[in-house]
């Protein structure tokens, strides 16, 4: 097996291409007792992924922010080999080098972010920036002005050994989940099963309604009485 080392300086994953994306997004304040909680595990590249953030999370989780949190785990099925001469990570992935670049930069983003609401945009905007495969190798500059996000806090990150430590992070918690079995993968209250599987990601609409569902009716949004 091949394994790319990624400690250099990148320079040619971080262009804007196309149009500006129509994003919603509004401030949210999140009650943990009366929310429920998704965890996604993902990958750049993976056209399912791309498919399930720009035509069901992105769209649909602005409607129901303030009764969902997300986290994000992008890792994906990467491998990972330690160099102990050098004391540093080579990682190999399936769509290639892009991949690996952009799932560290996201990961960066993950571990260093203190600000929710702007990690959400960047993620949603990073991996929903376009439905075509690999849109996200070309978002980072734009979503992370877009987000409000220190772009060259998550640059540096992810040219160093701390992109690494925050790529091992990703893969770590990946691993950790038995029931796994590709990306994307979601987690929702705790429950990875194949019917989550289905209501969480096959649309906009099911996304919503099981949201809504798993939380008290007092406590709904509008689109939950739509």
């Amino acid at each position: 097996m091949i394994f790319a080392i990624l400690f250099f300086s990148i320079s040619i994953f971080h262009q804007d291409v196309g149009a500006t994306p129509e994003l919603r997004v509004t401030s949210s304040s999140t009650d943990s007792s009366n929310s429920s909680s998704l965890i996604i595990y993902f990958e750049a590249g993976c056209p399912p992924c791309d498919h399930f953030f720009s035509e069901v999370l992105r769209p649909a989780y602005y409607e129901v922010q303030n009764i969902l949190k997300l986290e994000f785990v992008p890792f994906g099925n990467a491998k990972s080999e330690y160099w102990a001469e050098y004391d540093r990570y080579g990682f190999s992935c399936q769509h290639g080098i892009e991949e690996c670049a952009s799932g560290i930069f996201m990961a960066c983003a993950v571990t260093t972010s203190t600000n929710y609401d702007q990690l959400v945009d960047l993620i949603l905007c990073t991996m929903g920036y376009s439905d075509f495969t690999g849109g996200a190798y070309y978002a980072w500059n734009f979503c992370s002005t877009f987000s409000g996000a220190d772009y060259d806090a998550i640059m540096e990150c992810l040219a160093g050994k701390d992109g690494e430590t925050a790529f091992i992070q990703m893969q770590n918690k990946t691993l950790a989940n038995s029931d796994y079995e590709g990306t994307p993968w979601v987690n929702f209250n705790g429950d990875s099963s194949s019917g989550v599987q289905s209501s969480i990601t096959k649309d906009k609409a099911t996304f919503i309604k099981t949201v809504c569902h798993s939380v008290d009716q007092s406590y709904w949004p509008t689109v939950c009485t739509q």
